[in-house]
């Protein structure tokens, strides 16, 4: 991974009477060639798209917090690591929201 790696997916979205509601997952991953590791941030945010402003962020308690992950990995795989990284956070997020609903 010679460049930095970076996702984000909307999980859900919902309308309210001030406009509509997402819930993003996100990654920021980039390899460090020098120590072999792969650094990633891993996020997840409600954001609340407004047409009469800009959108504001807010992150639930229920949402997990943001974590951050070092992992030793070949460059050729960073790439990999880092899909796979943000398939699991997905669904940890997902897995959150169905618990918070009950």
């Amino acid at each position: 991974m010679a460049r930095p790696f970076y996702a984000s997916e909307i999980i859900e979205t919902s309308k309210s009477d001030s406009g509509d509601i997402e819930w993003v997952a996100t990654i920021d991953a980039q390899h460090d060639p020098g120590s072999g590791r792969l650094h990633a941030r891993l996020d997840a945010f409600e954001r609340r798209v407004r047409m009469d402003g800009p959108d504001v962020i807010g992150r639930p308690e229920w949402l997990p917090k943001a974590q951050e992950v070092n992992e030793g990995v070949d460059p050729s795989e960073a790439t990999d690591l880092a899909r796979e990284l943000f398939h699991r956070w997905v669904g940890k997020v997902r897995a959150a929201m169905a618990h918070a609903r009950g």
